[in-house]
């Protein structure tokens, strides 16, 4: 059976197998990817077991992996009385706009330097560099202030998700992602797309974004993980309770101090099994597309 040909086929065929010594390389790799698969596995499956159990068996001295006696009604209990359906629902909103500025504003910035080339080209490319290369504790404070008096319009975006998502639509490693994939694409499209009377906006939608979707779909699912597990700048900016995300609620859930305001510590476990439910499930359903832009990406000139 010839290589790769199928989905079931590898490296290894049929007559790979006969030879001893492939069969132990096979074997052996098999065995080392399980075990680190269970590594993987174990501290999410063991924090869901702890959850449900009974808080005496939690904090008894002989800890045990599975629970005696299931309390499997705090998953809804801790559901409903938290309200999580309203923090899930913040999180998808803040995901959603970050996914779209993220598309539109990089994809467009990458264009423009790959394609259009303005003047001051070079220095701009120097600019995007010199911004990945700054600590982000830099940023903060000019960031702060200018979300809380925006230069020229003095608007305060306190309490509102713009600036998360403007923060994504000037994300310098993506926008140089767009940038090179354009670059892969050959000239000859875009100068017989302007014989043919296409101005350079048509030329972007009709031509590099359809060309592009690999890319699109890799950023897409870095993007909503990145957003999902953003901790710091909503915490900053939201506080208004009925605007916290579902990281910010489950850091308010632990005590401050020797307050002793936070929840139960199984209710804490539960809570952060409930912020790991989404990013497993994209990972699931996109996969597919996370090695196709993976392999897109690996081939795209520096």
């Amino acid at each position: 059976m010839p290589r790769f040909t199928k989905k079931s086929s590898g490296l290894l065929t049929s007559l790979d197998f006969k030879s001893t010594g492939n069969k132990v390389l096979y074997w052996g790799i098999f065995l080392l990817m399980a075990i680190i698969t269970i590594i993987c596995l174990f501290p999410p499956v063991w924090l869901f077991a702890s959850s449900v159990k009974d808080l005496q068996e939690l904090y008894s001295m002989s800890p045990t992996i599975l629970p005696k006696t299931w309390e499997l009604h705090k998953i809804i209990d801790v559901w409903n009385q938290l309200h999580f359906f309203t923090y899930y629902l913040n999180s998808l909103q803040l995901a959603a706009g970050d996914i779209v500025f993220s598309l539109v504003f990089n994809s467009l910035f990458g264009f423009v330097l790959s394609q259009l080339k303005p003047k001051g080209t070079s220095f701009l490319m120097v600019l995007l560099l010199w911004t990945l290369l700054l600590p982000n504790t830099v940023n903060i404070v000019p960031v702060y202030m200018n979300i809380i008096n925006f230069p020229f319009l003095h608007l305060n975006f306190s309490n509102t998700f713009f600036p998360m998502w403007f923060m994504s639509g000037a994300n310098a490693f993506f926008t140089l992602i767009f940038k090179s994939f354009f670059d892969g694409i050959p000239r000859s499209f875009t100068e017989a797309a302007m014989l043919d009377g296409c101005s350079p906006v048509k030329i972007f939608f009709k031509i590099f974004l359809p060309l592009s979707k690999p890319v699109m779909f890799v950023i897409t699912i870095l993007t909503l993980t990145q957003s999902w597990s953003n901790f710091f700048w909503p915490y900053m900016v939201l506080t208004n309770q009925d605007l916290y995300t579902v990281m910010i609620r489950i850091f308010t859930m632990i005590p401050s101090g020797n307050s002793g305001n936070g929840l139960a510590v199984d209710w804490q476990m539960l809570a952060i099994v409930y912020s790991m439910i989404p990013p497993i499930v994209v990972f699931l359903f996109l996969q597919k597309y996370i090695m196709q832009g993976g392999l897109t990406l690996g081939g795209i000139k520096g």
